[in-house]
Formats: C-alpha cells, sequence, structure tokens
C-alpha cells in the first residue's frame, strides 16, 4: 500500500466465509468495499456467497462488491439468487481499469480464458441492470 500512499491505519481487510455470519461480521461498524477473486466457480456456493454479500451491503447500503470470475461454462447463472437476495448487478467493462489486455497483469494463463468484472448493490440502490453473460435459463429455479 505504500507504493500507492495509503495510510494502512485508514482501513481494515478481512476475509469472508461466505455463509458464516461471524460476530466479526455482525458487529462490524462499516464495510465499504467487498472485493471478491474469482468466488463464482462453484455454483454450490453461489448462495452463501450472495447471501453474505447481501446481508453486509443491507448494513452498509452504500457499500459494493466488485468481483472478478472466469465464465467457466454457458450453463450456469445468479439471476435468480440477486433477485432472491435483493442484490443488482451490472458489469464492469475490463477497458475501464486496463484489464482488456491478452495477458492481464502478466498472469500468462494457459489457454483461452474468457474473464469479467461485475459490481453489486442492493437493489435500492441501483438501476436495474443485469449482466447477460452470467444469466442463463438453466438456473433460474
Amino acid at each position: 500500500m505504500i507504493l500507492n500512499n495509503i495510510n494502512q491505519e485508514s482501513f481494515e481487510i478481512m476475509s469472508l466465509d461466505w455463509g458464516n455470519f461471524s460476530p466479526t461480521i455482525i458487529n462490524f461498524s462499516l464495510i465499504d468495499i467487498i472485493i471478491g477473486s474469482d468466488v463464482f466457480y462453484d455454483p454450490h456456493d453461489f448462495e452463501d456467497l450472495l447471501v453474505t454479500v447481501s446481508y453486509i451491503l443491507k448494513q452498509n447500503p452504500d457499500a459494493e462488491f466488485w468481483c472478478a470470475y472466469e465464465h467457466r461454462c454457458s450453463d450456469w447463472s445468479i439471476k435468480y439468487l440477486l433477485q432472491k437476495w435483493e442484490l443488482l448487478c451490472k458489469e464492469v467493462p475490463l477497458e475501464n481499469f486496463g484489464a482488456d489486455k491478452f495477458n492481464v497483469a502478466g498472469s500468462d494463463l494457459p489457454g483461452l480464458k474468457t474473464i469479467s468484472c461485475a459490481v453489486a448493490q442492493r437493489r435500492n440502490n441501483m438501476i436495474l441492470s443485469y449482466p447477460n453473460f452470467f444469466f442463463t435459463s438453466k438456473m433460474q429455479n
């Protein structure tokens, strides 16, 4: 954080256990942002992840959930879960922050990967917008 001239005492980083509402999460006074990197890799975890995000965003109405993920299966969808947990999501174009290159951040990942970035908020905070790439009819029940 020194490279960005950010005072490390002005923020706290903590891990989340999706679906586990620990006293730390329940009693935390202010959360501005939740960052998830490649968190949508197992459909069995999607609901635990989104209920946790929804709870935190409900307690912190100005907070946002930012996530990057790899498109692994065209049959996966979180549209129903977003609606159930009163979340709205919109795609953030990768070119907005220089991540639309073949080799993002020197990752050198093998094969052709499709990576996307999205931001979610509580439903009352955002205009309805669902990224099409993550919402198919097969997982909406």
